[in-house]
């Protein structure tokens, strides 16, 4: 039977993590959201404790990985974000997965008509 890991998803909604605890407690990894969207802006901003959630996560010694959560619907929208994201995580050492996260039900409808046995 393989290995079990686990890991937790952080983001501006988890904050004061102490990162040294979820070590301690078998934690072997964390994915860290690197967007949010601001309301008063009304635009995609990096989260405002992405930095802070690598640094400690690295400084802990667990594995970090990073995600990108988006709304886009066409392709145009798609690249925009694509640049954003890259840019947030420029000079990062992501040493576990990075996912991009489609919402809406635009991308349900395609998944559900093109890859129908998920």
């Amino acid at each position: 039977m393989a290995a079990t890991i686990k890991g937790i998803d952080v983001s501006m909604y988890q904050t004061n993590v102490d990162f040294a605890k979820v070590k301690a407690a078998g934690y072997s990894f964390v994915i860290i959201r690197c967007n949010n969207w601001d309301h008063t802006k009304n635009c995609v901003v990096k989260d405002p404790l992405f930095e802070t959630h690598y640094k400690n996560a690295k400084a802990a010694g667990l594995d970090v990985g990073a995600y990108y959560y988006t709304w886009q619907t066409t392709v145009s929208g798609a690249k925009q974000d694509a640049v954003l994201c890259l840019d947030y995580i420029k000079g990062k050492l992501l040493n576990t997965q990075f996912t991009l996260i489609w919402s809406g039900r635009k991308l349900l409808h395609a998944v559900k008509r093109y890859a129908p046995t998920w």
